[in-house]
């Protein structure tokens, strides 16, 4: 009957709509619509009765149900309606693509597997969580910087891991680092700022800059990650607003930036007070020697705000980050993060507290390296054997190779996408939108097995290029 009443109550109101039923008109009795329509009385009466609930009929006791006296009667219909004209002052990115289905060997850039996450482990935390906050506490409005039990938790994790130390007040909570780079973002920088990025980067970032009206002024890159003498040659031609950079496992590169030189692009952004938006954005994958350090832990004149983000070693979905900054900017983030997504999941906040607390996280963190330092062996082996072999960069860590095909990517992702395999092509990350000839091969997704036969058929398809 559900169906039923509901088809019903939506052929009157289509009536009302072209103006077929007028104000005041009495409708057929229920008796009469339910044998013109084969169906049961009741089941009139449940479409009269929601239609005047609607406000659109009247139920007069005796006398049965007209069209309510205060409906403004309706005009037939155009054969063409001219429709409101949304008129935006600005553009937006294009949706994110997500790789299709259908492609059978899968190389994205920076994606877990996450096949290997371990479930029942983690939802364990989350019945813990359950059981251990009250349900208005833990369903209800939180403070938006986050939750206290998880900023404790997340404070001890980041001193033992990565050496940085903060007050409650300089850290905040947030979906992710695109969120934390777009809330830094609005606060700073005002239309027609200057923002120094790596020439080559991530779109969705440079597009979080532009939504607040900056302009991007790129800086060269080499193997030991941005150039000083470039980056100092921006600082003194324009006036720069904020530096943006990823220091450790430069996307899409993968190179970390040296000692020597991060000691130069703190000194550069002190002498001409820029302030850094520094982006970590996976830390916890590092397989050759000692992990550097952030540059926000070398920051001794307060002018690097850190983000970094769980998606990497979670799933994308969980969306938790976190951005470290000086109170002033910290605090700005917090209010304005109050009106832009009021607050992350109070439930995911303490379910992963739980685990950190209790150790499985770091367990988890082990073993995931250990997958995909076997998987980053596998990837650099399969290229190994290509015909001609390509420069093989192998990454100190990360979750993907850069990788200098010698030919046009674009039309190499192209041509191997017949086969089922999926790649990125280098120009997507280049701000200039040159051709390249690079691709971001991401080894943590695919198995050992579908490396090896996905970088097969990926070879044999260079190799008709070249």
């Amino acid at each position: 009957m559900k169906a039923q009443f509901r088809k019903l109550a939506g052929e009157v109101r289509q009536s009302l709509r072209s103006g077929q039923l007028k104000a005041g008109d009495v409708l057929p009795s229920t008796r009469q619509l339910a044998a013109q329509w084969g169906v049961h009385r009741h089941t009139v009466m449940a479409a009269y009765e929601e239609l005047v609930a609607e406000g659109w009929l009247e139920s007069h006791p005796g006398q049965g149900y007209r069209v309510a006296t205060d409906w403004v009667e309706a005009q037939a219909p155009a054969a063409h309606e001219e429709q409101f004209g949304w008129d935006f002052q600005e553009d937006l990115p294009a949706m994110a693509e997500i790789a299709r289905p259908q492609a059978r060997y899968r190389f994205p850039s920076g994606q877990p597997d996450l096949r290997i996450f371990p479930h029942e482990e983690y939802y364990g935390q989350v019945r813990q969580a359950l059981r251990r906050c009250a349900a208005d506490d833990l369903l209800g409005y939180s403070n938006p910087a986050g939750r206290p039990y998880f900023c404790e938790q997340l404070g001890h994790y980041l001193r033992r891991a990565r050496g940085l130390k903060f007050s409650p007040e300089e850290l905040v909570v947030t979906h992710g680092c695109q969120e934390a780079i777009y809330l830094v973002a609005r606060c700073w920088l005002s239309p027609g700022a200057v923002v120094a990025v790596e020439e080559q980067g991530f779109a969705k970032t440079w597009e979080a800059f532009r939504c607040c009206g900056a302009e991007l002024a790129p800086v060269q890159i080499d193997e030991q990650g941005i150039v000083p003498e470039s980056l100092e040659q921006v600082f003194s031609s324009r006036k720069v607003r904020l530096l943006y950079l990823t220091p450790l496992h430069q996307y899409p590169t993968t190179v970390t930036l040296t000692p020597t030189r991060r000691q130069q692009v703190l000194q550069l952004a002190q002498q001409y007070q820029v302030p850094i938006l520094e982006d970590d954005y996976d830390f916890e994958f590092h397989y050759q020697g000692t992990t550097q350090a952030p540059l926000k832990m070398q920051d001794t004149h307060g002018l690097v705000a850190y983000c970094s983000t769980f998606s990497k070693v979670l799933h994308p979905s969980a969306r938790l980050g976190f951005v470290i900054a000086p109170a002033p900017l910290a605090q700005r983030v917090a209010r304005l993060k109050t009106v832009v997504s009021r607050q992350n999941d109070n439930l995911a906040q303490e379910a992963l507290a739980g685990w950190m607390a209790e150790g499985g996280f770091e367990r988890h963190l082990r073993r995931m390296r250990r997958h995909y330092e076997a998987r980053r062996r596998a990837m650099s082996q399969a290229l190994a054997e290509w015909d001609p072999q390509p420069p093989i960069h192998l990454p100190q860590g990360g979750m993907c190779f850069w990788l200098d095909t010698g030919v046009d990517s674009q039309k190499l992702s192209e041509l191997v996408r017949k086969d089922g395999v999926e790649v990125q092509p280098g120009a997507a990350y280049r701000l200039d939108g040159q051709p390249s000839q690079h691709l971001r091969l991401g080894f943590a997704h695919p198995t050992i097995q579908e490396i090896q036969e996905g970088l097969a058929l990926l070879g044999r398809a260079r190799a008709t290029l070249l």
